[in-house]
């Protein structure tokens, strides 16, 4: 799928043969923060705890997502699914609808994987929001009609 508007491979980029998908995204983050703090215990006898779970952290089978799904949004031309656990958001990923919370590593869930709603008009919600020059008044909530992002577009001269 490909978007005119920023999701996760459109904002990030694999670097040599890596394919970027959520899955790698949140392997690579998790791994590298991992590392980061084993430095850390090298030089230093001693820990925060959330450093010292991070080491515990084992990210779930993405072929079997837990059943608490996460709604996409827009903002600011970015899809993003926010956890409400932490309330920290990520970057969608449009061809893995998978989601996994960088900053808590869905703790609440059994660290497992969530799946991403996206809303079945999201091509037509891009269409809408790409009329709009500034990418700051791109947003999208879910449950918003198309009528009322035309309607918004039609008062503030964007085309319809």
């Amino acid at each position: 799928m490909k978007s005119g508007l920023v999701s996760l491979r459109t904002h990030f980029v694999a670097v040599g043969d890596h394919i970027l998908s959520a899955t790698s995204f949140a392997q690579a983050v998790l791994t590298e923060r991992q590392a980061t703090v084993r430095q850390h215990l090298q030089f230093f006898p001693f820990g925060t705890r959330p450093e010292v779970a991070l080491l515990q952290v084992d990210l779930g089978d993405p072929e079997q997502p837990t059943d608490a799904p996460i709604p996409a949004f827009v903002n600011h031309g970015r899809w993003l699914a926010q956890c409400q656990t932490c309330r920290s958001a990520e970057y969608v990923d449009l061809d893995q609808l998978l989601f996994m919370c960088c900053a808590c590593w869905n703790f609440d869930y059994g660290c497992q994987w969530r799946r991403v709603l996206l809303p079945k008009n999201w091509k037509a919600i891009e269409k809408l929001l790409l009329l709009r020059p500034d990418p700051d008044t791109r947003n999208w909530e879910p449950g918003e009609r198309l009528t009322l992002l035309r309607a918004d577009n039609k008062a503030h001269g964007h085309g319809a």
